[in-house]
């Protein structure tokens, strides 16, 4: 019987797919964090498996803000976790290597369903120690995640904090600490956001934003930018930032201030979504990245 042969999807095809420039594909396969494979005419082709971990290296750089030295180690650790689970200790809680940037991390246990059933940090002497910093043995069957602010309960986020203060323990970015931002009474069913609007910010922040997951938006008369946006997910949902005046193509930093106008969400169709649609750790990233910009400075 002959062997089916794997989906493939070119360069281009992934591209559309996820919003991304090609040359933001061809970056992330010179830095080694997606390996595509070559047809016999030199064509690159991505597999369902390298658009798993695409999505996860978009997860991180959009979410979390990890830079891309910091993404290939966290994928290195999620290789190995995803290969041997059962063995975490081994990989990560004993390695010389990895243990180190996995003690200063606060991770999720989930369960064989991937539902969270609780929360630990890797302890000086190699075991796995709860909130209360008590050791603890998840069950064989467990799987780990990086923890989210979002989706770890608040007396969890205190306790681990204290330990971490206590111990010395420093992030190699911010988690435990991490602003948390959540709608407001009305804006899940708005698909325009306000409170941003008039806000004077510099326009190197926003080029800034280039380097966390945002994308020049749409280049319109006279080579000007007027937006910048962020995919959200993988289902073609858009936030678009209005900013004014814009930013010239051929040289961002022309205009040294930018007057943010309204956040808005839509589809790949340009047609209008509720933020309340997006999910809460997603809506807190895109809020934290706008409202963390520094403002323009004026003169005393």
């Amino acid at each position: 019987m002959k062997k089916q042969r794997a989906k493939t999807y070119t360069i281009s095809a992934v591209a559309e797919q996820f919003e991304l420039h090609p040359q933001t594909l061809r970056l992330y396969e010179r830095e080694g964090l997606l390996k595509p494979s070559r047809s016999e005419g030199n064509t690159r082709l991505y597999t369902d498996t390298d658009l798993e971990r695409l999505e996860v290296i978009l997860s991180l750089t959009r979410d979390l803000g990890v830079n891309l030295a910091g993404v290939e180690i966290i994928l290195n650790m999620r290789e190995k976790m995803d290969a041997m689970q059962h063995e975490f200790e081994r990989f990560f809680v004993q390695h010389p290597l990895t243990r180190e940037l996995a003690a200063r991390l606060l991770w999720a246990v989930l369960d064989a369903d991937g539902r969270p059933i609780g929360a630990c940090r890797i302890a000086e002497d190699g075991t796995l120690a709860d909130a209360r910093d008590d050791a603890i043995e998840p069950p064989a069957d467990a799987r780990f995640a990086i923890a989210h602010p979002v989706r770890t309960g608040a007396d969890t986020l205190a306790a681990f904090g204290a330990q971490f203060a206590d111990y010395e323990i420093l992030q190699p970015f911010p988690q435990l600490a991490r602003e948390v931002f959540a709608l407001e009474p009305g804006e899940a069913e708005a698909t325009r956001l306000s409170r941003v609007h008039g806000r004077d910010v510099a326009t190197g922040a926003v080029i800034g934003m280039l380097d966390q997951g945002w994308l020049r938006g749409d280049t319109g008369d006279g080579g000007m930018i007027g937006t910048i946006d962020r995919p959200i997910g993988s289902d073609g949902v858009t936030a678009s930032l209005w900013l004014d005046p814009g930013m010239f193509v051929g040289q961002l930093s022309s205009t040294p201030r930018q007057t943010l106008g309204e956040l808005v969400l839509h589809d790949a169709a340009g047609h209008p979504v509720p933020f309340g649609r997006i999910d809460p750790l997603a809506c807190s990233e895109l809020l934290r990245d706008i409202l963390r910009l520094a403002p323009y400075p004026t003169s005393p």
